[in-house]
């Protein structure tokens, strides 16, 4: 993903809005495992769920595995980032070098050139 010829800034503001879409999900997911160890843990019996034994620690477990994944995923976009934005500023440093040398002739050419008015 990062291994494009030119890469551009615009990837690197997507990548802050994904990372900033993980972690907001990554909270989410955190609250939700709260809401569900706290609310039915004290409010289900096992004698009400008619199927299997209702079990809030499974789903809670769940949630923080989930959380956790996607905790992953922001470090490896992070990393992406930081990979991008050296990318853009090795180019920008080799098109600042190529302009450099262009004034640096281009201005004590102009200089010599420059005729008196007859």
């Amino acid at each position: 993903m990062s291994s494009r010829k030119n890469p551009s800034l615009s990837k690197v503001q997507f990548l802050l809005h994904l990372r900033e879409c993980h972690s907001w999900s990554a909270e989410a997911c955190r609250e939700n495992a709260k809401v569900v160890s706290e609310t039915f843990h004290l409010n289900c019996q096992h004698t009400q769920c008619k199927i299997e034994p209702f079990q809030p620690q499974k789903y809670a477990d769940d949630f923080e595995y989930l959380a956790s994944e996607l905790e992953k995923l922001v470090e490896q976009i992070d990393k992406l980032r930081e990979v991008i934005t050296t990318q853009v500023e090795l180019f920008d440093k080799r098109r600042n070098r190529t302009v450099g040398m262009f004034i640096a002739i281009y201005v004590p050419l102009a200089f010599a050139t420059v005729r008196d008015p007859p």
